[in-house]
């Protein structure tokens, strides 16, 4: 029974998962209440006939052949409803329509061109302007990484309710065939409920940022009817340096471009923008390190669990425990990757403020 959950949950890893959809008609209308979506209701209805659910697994390949039928089956009606789905809203496309909503700052932007290269020779104007373009790109980044993470939290949970549902059910199942007991069953049940909840709780959310997002972007009738990217952009390979000019710029005391300036604003915006690094870069160790450290050997480790539990050296609800543990570093990494968009946005504005203070305080970073 595990060992199909487990290879369900690996079928759908990493993939767009629309809910899988239940019939609750019968028991609902039996019992009076309004169950969530997603969850299949505990019932004592009689079951369909025990030997030819498992004749119709064995045609199909044993347990893992019918979890990869019910995602192929998945993924053939994602197909078909992506065939009438909404344009897809990309961060480029974002930024554009928020540059759109400020027409004075774009005006400026445009004025400036290729003449952003020599920084120094910009008028303190174009500058803040520059500085302003990267408040509007941090703002827009903010509301857009949200809802996109937002809604790959929700696919996710949507995946991992999908396995509860398919456990619980044949819990209940073996329950009836004297193959578990009550307990246990209750227990598969219950972790049915509460997969239900949280992926109920992660659609609100992300419907929650969409939203904001929309209204953000000033979005109405046919503009906002749109898709957001599955998932984030993936982790860069190195955490970007900053260019040599930021490094003298947040130097105290440099030996080519000199001491810095004392000025209250420059103090301030020295260690904003340290601090802003710092952040980035933490936040980058801690994304890398759930990529490259905890998700590899949480795998290697559920592997492992699978082949002891196949060779009856742990239980049922060690399996499940194991699970449980999977999901948690693959949500962890999921929001270590939305943390690390969002302090990359704000990174670039203090640089953005650090470099207009610079050229004022501190032209000889550009002239070293």
């Amino acid at each position: 029974m595990r060992e199909k959950m487990h290879q369900h949950m690996q079928d759908k890893h990493g993939k767009d998962g629309m809910p899988h959809k239940h019939d609750h008609g019968k028991s609902a209308a039996q019992s009076n209440v309004n169950v969530l979506p997603g969850y299949n209701q505990n019932s004592n209805d009689k079951l369909d006939d025990w030997s030819a659910a498992n004749e119709r697994v064995h045609k199909a390949g044993g347990w893992k052949a019918y979890a990869k039928e019910i995602a192929d089956d998945q993924k053939a009606k994602q197909h078909a409803h992506g065939m009438h789905r909404a344009p897809v809203l990309e961060l480029k496309s974002a930024i554009d329509q928020a540059l759109r909503l400020n027409p004075g700052l774009a005006q400026t932007l445009e004025s400036i061109g290729k003449a952003e290269d020599n920084y120094l020779t910009l008028s303190p104007h174009q500058r803040e302007a520059i500085t302003q373009r990267e408040r509007l790109i941090a703002d827009v980044k903010e509301r857009y990484f949200s809802a996109v993470a937002a809604q790959e939290q929700a696919n996710y949970k949507a995946t991992i309710n999908e396995a509860a549902a398919v456990a619980a059910e044949l819990a209940l199942r073996m329950r009836k065939t004297g193959n578990l007991n009550f307990e246990h069953q209750v227990k598969d049940q219950l972790s049915h409920a509460r997969t239900a909840v949280a992926w109920n709780n992660a659609r609100l959310k992300a419907s929650a940022e969409k939203e904001r997002l929309t209204v953000h972007l000033q979005f109405t009738d046919k503009a906002a009817n749109y898709a957001l990217l599955s998932r984030l952009p993936d982790l860069p390979h190195h955490f970007p340096a900053p260019s040599a000019e930021t490094q003298i710029l947040l130097t105290e005391n440099h030996p080519k471009a000199g001491a810095a300036s004392t000025h209250p604003k420059s103090i301030e915006a020295r260690a904003q923008a340290r601090q802003a690094l710092m952040a980035a870069e933490n936040a980058y160790r801690i994304a890398r390190h759930y990529r490259d450290e905890i998700l590899p050997l949480r795998k290697k480790l559920s592997e492992e669990n699978l082949l002891r539990y196949n060779g009856m050296l742990i239980g049922v609800f060690d399996l499940l425990s194991d699970a449980r543990h999977q999901i948690e570093a693959v949500e962890g990494y999921l929001d270590a990757l939305h943390a690390y968009w969002i302090t990359d946005a704000k990174l670039q504005v203090q640089l953005a403020e650090l470099r207009e203070d610079g050229a004022l305080f501190r032209r000889s970073a550009w002239t070293r």
